[in-house]
């Protein structure tokens, strides 16, 4: 079963968030790393378009580029410099011991970016503890306002 296939057999709803590592931070993640434990999958997501809540969190529709298992654990395991995971939605504060540690993160996380394999599936989530939608992009000719336009934010 393909990644993609194993992802929309499984309503967004459903998936149970298990890690997310969140590099780049405003009212909640906006691109890094998510494994599901259910379905198994990895990904790189990157926001692409979002819409605000006065009442609370934004919803945010974000690119899903495959990522090989395993690559979160590879990852925790090479920031453990900055400190215990804190709860299933990790937004690392970046500040190393040293320049040379600091150095290799970044290297690691532009690698991890740069080989990840972009597909033409968008997920919808606010807080990253649930996702909400996803959709194949070919199924998404309408703008991505209008995509997120769909979704009800969260309770």
């Amino acid at each position: 079963m393909t990644f993609k296939h194993r992802l929309l057999t499984v309503p967004a709803t459903k998936w149970i968030v298990r890690q997310v590592i969140a590099f780049d931070w405003y009212d909640g993640p906006r691109c890094g790393l998510c494994e599901l434990s259910s379905p198994e999958a990895e990904f790189w997501f990157q926001c692409v378009e979002e819409k605000h809540n006065t009442e609370g969190l934004d919803l945010r529709l974000c690119t899903v580029a495959r990522l090989p298992p395993g690559t979160m654990n590879y990852v925790l395991k090479s920031l453990t410099d900055l400190g215990p995971v804190s709860s299933p939605i990790w937004a690392p504060v970046w500040r190393f011991s040293n320049m040379d540690q600091e150095r290799d993160a970044e290297r690691m996380v532009s690698r991890i970016r740069n080989t990840a394999e972009d597909t033409d599936l968008l997920i919808c989530a606010s807080s990253f503890r649930a996702i909400l939608r996803c959709w194949a992009r070919s199924e998404a000719t309408r703008k991505l306002s209008d995509l997120l336009n769909e979704v009800p934010f969260e309770e």
